[in-house]
């Protein structure tokens, strides 16, 4: 049987590379020829994909100015290529004008310095940011030093001169306040220390403990001798004194 007419149906294949954004669109139908139907195949290639929209923003004038660039891809009419689009909008940035807020008061213990710790908004990077930041009182006093000491010696006179300063807080400032105070030196008077007594060679040590001022201090001496204990020998007492000539 001879065929009269083929499918009219026309069918498309689609392949899209993802990597090259590129497709092949194949069409297939069927011509009918010396009574026969002959298949045929159109091959083309277009656009089947186009880059991501990209978006670049710009700051300007020390971020008093954002700029934004954004940049969009479509297919041509023909579907060769694709077509980019841009947009740009400026935008000036303005923030909030507002006066610091104290969020706390500090004392700092190394400076003695009041601290108070504020919070504002500032322009940075074409955005408003809250910053923080430490404002030091350089004019008031939040506490004083510890006291001071000084130690002085007169040698010739052997006297301790003591001077203490201490400050106190008044209104932000420290007040100084001297104290001076002074001793003379005496030292331990002599003592002796007698120990016992040898009943046969009829001797005892005595020893003497004394301190001699040098300076502002005492310098503890010791001295021993020996002396004579007991009970004498009357026979030596009473001996003629001319036998010894």
């Amino acid at each position: 049987m001879v065929p009269s007419a083929c499918e009219t149906e026309l069918r498309k294949e689609v392949r899209c590379n993802r990597k090259t954004c590129r497709a092949t669109e194949t069409e297939r139908w069927k011509e009918l020829q010396n009574c026969r139907c002959i298949p045929r195949r159109r091959v083309a290639t277009r656009v089947c994909c186009c880059p991501p929209t990209q978006v670049q923003r710009r700051c300007l004038h020390n971020g008093r100015v954002l700029v934004t660039e954004r940049t969009t891809y479509a297919a041509d009419a023909g579907q060769q290529q694709c077509v980019a689009s841009l947009q740009r909008d400026t935008r000036e940035i303005v923030c909030q004008r507002q006066k610091p807020q104290i969020l706390a008061r500090y004392c700092d213990r190394k400076s003695c310095r009041l601290v108070h710790l504020l919070r504002r908004v500032v322009k940075r990077g074409c955005n408003c940011h809250q910053q923080t930041r430490r404002d030091v009182q350089n004019h008031l006093r939040c506490c004083c030093r510890p006291p001071r000491f000084q130690r002085k010696c007169f040698h010739k006179y052997g006297v301790v001169q003591r001077v203490s300063y201490r400050y106190s807080l008044f209104q932000g400032q420290c007040l100084t306040k001297k104290y001076v105070d002074q001793d003379k030196i005496v030292c331990e008077p002599e003592r002796k220390i007698d120990g016992p007594c040898d009943s046969k060679a009829k001797l005892r040590s005595v020893i003497t403990v004394r301190f001699e001022r040098n300076g502002c201090e005492c310098v503890r001496k010791v001295s021993k001798k020996e002396v004579f204990c007991g009970e004498p020998d009357c026979s030596i007492m009473l001996k003629d004194p001319r036998e010894s000539n």
